[in-house]
């Protein structure tokens, strides 16, 4: 019974059957983008002091996040990347903060 409902509830979140039914995760079925495709002056100016890497977070979270929908199995992927990113970082970091310089 509950295969059930998460198929008729995958039919209902893509479409199943109709005209325009969603083929890809990140395809919108709809006319019009929910959100605004244009950045703040502030995140760019910030975005290009950080590298450009919440640009490319913000991209990826923008095709994760279609139709107000989430995968969760593609969410799981994307936060695991980002958790190794960071611990890339703070061991990096850890290691150029213990490294004397004398």
């Amino acid at each position: 019974m509950r295969l059930f409902c998460y198929s008729a509830h995958w039919r209902f979140l893509y479409f199943h059957g109709q005209r325009h039914a969603r083929l890809l995760k990140n395809q919108t079925v709809y006319d019009e983008p929910t959100l605004s495709s244009e950045s703040s002056r502030l995140f760019r100016f910030l975005s290009s002091l950080l590298f450009f890497a919440p640009e490319v977070h913000l991209r990826e979270m923008k095709e994760l996040w279609t139709d107000e929908i989430i995968i969760e199995i593609t969410w799981k992927k994307f936060m695991s990347k980002l958790q190794d990113e960071w611990n890339v970082f703070a061991l990096s970091v850890g290691f150029v903060s213990c490294c004397d310089y004398r």
